[in-house]
């Protein structure tokens, strides 16, 4: 363990970069909006009513397209801003674990606490040493955009594996708006930096989260290339199913039922697990609308989305079930519990199986017209026959699911 002090310049005051300024919260949560503290070049960490360590990030606005407009403080507890050039610093790339953070503050998980006296200004951190992965320990590697890393989803995974007993390292490889084909291109930047990744790390699992839209076409050819890449490295590919950035709710379930018949397809298609997070987001729009899961953009999932898509992962990727769970990242355990159960359900086997039989029946008539034209298989041809198979069999499921709750509500 490693205890520091730092000296507190400010309360309550616009962020300054040269100083250390802290904001405790009182008896009730406190949001500190972004622009009124000037938090757009504000390094941040907060802490909850026990100085535990509870989020961090970087650079809050309230531009057009912002994806947090404000810091939310717990009650009781307080949060810290910073520069880039301040020592406490090094604390937050420490406690960031890798994380790509842009516009938000994402769950922090890294063993640190705090503790101020306001009668000498001095902050008191204490951080355990970064030493080296415990073995038995499986490594991922996150290859998506802004869907993966907003809020924090690996970290959010890494925290369900570890109250539910399971050790696991998350890197990331993530850039905003980017698309598999982007990767699969040893031309592209993204492309290079993937397989630069690849060469100097050896993974147990790699995570692969496309952009939206994308053509069907285009989106199998690219999968067939990472895969490719994920074999070399020694690897066990998984997909994450996205959900859609639509602001309009009925588009939301449209274009989750989209990516739903399109992942379903390549996961049957190529054998690959895969996480539906896009049904989850579905499930829970129609069932507890009362939760939000975007982001004050409207686009980006929010802590509970965030949530939402980290105990998919959990059960679809490593078979745990989330329910239960005693790693909340700061949600109220009722909320909390209510996401875990979605995401055990949309994740159970018996709610895909008519996609998946869509989907089998699909494969097989392409195959067999592929045959008796005695024309050579390229899955990325075959891909759009059985992709709107199986959406149009998502869309049917959905359409039941909305009529459902109108017919409840009158």
């Amino acid at each position: 363990m490693k205890t520091q002090s730092f000296i507190i310049t400010g309360y309550d005051r616009v962020f300054a970069p040269e100083g250390l300024i802290l904001y405790p919260a009182g008896k009730e949560t406190r949001p500190l909006d972004a622009d009124t503290y000037n938090f757009r070049n504000a390094y941040i960490l907060v802490f909850d009513k026990d100085g535990k360590l509870y989020e961090g990030g970087n650079s809050l606005n309230s531009g057009e397209y912002s994806v947090q407009k404000a810091v939310c403080v717990p009650a009781e507890g307080f949060a810290v801003a910073f520069g880039s050039t301040h020592p406490l610093y090094d604390y937050y790339l420490t406690a960031t674990e890798g994380a790509v953070i842009h516009n938000s503050t994402i769950s922090l998980i890294y063993p640190m606490k705090a503790e101020y006296d306001t009668d000498v200004a001095m902050l008191r951190i204490t951080a355990e040493h970064c030493g080296k992965e415990k073995a038995g320990t499986e490594k991922y590697l996150f290859v998506g955009n802004s869907c993966t890393y907003i809020n924090g989803n690996p970290i959010k995974f890494k925290g369900l594996c570890k109250a539910a007993g399971k050790e696991v390292s998350v890197d990331y490889c993530t850039y905003g708006s980017a698309y598999f084909y982007e990767y699969a291109d040893e031309s592209h930047p993204r492309g290079q930096a993937l397989r630069n990744m690849l060469k100097n790390k050896k993974y147990d699992y790699i995570v692969l989260q496309d952009g939206t839209p994308c053509e069907l076409h285009k989106r199998t050819e690219a999968l067939e290339v990472l895969l490719e890449l994920v074999k070399e490295n020694g690897a066990k590919p998984l997909l994450y199913m996205r959900y859609g950035y639509e602001t309009d709710k009925e588009k939301r379930i449209a274009a989750n039922a989209d990516m739903y018949g399109t992942f379903m397809m390549m996961s049957d298609l190529y054998n690959i697990p895969v996480a539906p997070v896009a049904w989850a987001f579905t499930m829970c729009i129609l069932d507890h609308p009362e939760i939000n899961l975007y982001a004050d953009d409207e686009g980006h999932h929010s802590k509970a989305g965030s949530y939402l898509a980290a105990c998919c992962y959990l059960y679809s990727y490593c078979g745990i079930s989330p329910v239960g769970n005693t790693y909340t990242a700061g949600i109220d355990e009722k909320t909390a519990l209510i996401l875990q159960k979605v995401a055990l359900k949309a994740c159970a086997k018996d709610e895909h199986e008519e996609i998946k039989e869509a989907a089998q029946k699909g494969v097989k008539k392409a195959q067999a017209k592929k045959k008796k034209e005695n024309a050579p298989v390229k899955w990325g041809l075959i891909g759009a026959a059985v992709g709107a198979v199986a959406t149009v069999t998502a869309m049917i499921i959905v359409d039941k699911k909305v009529k459902k709750l109108k017919k409840s509500k009158k």
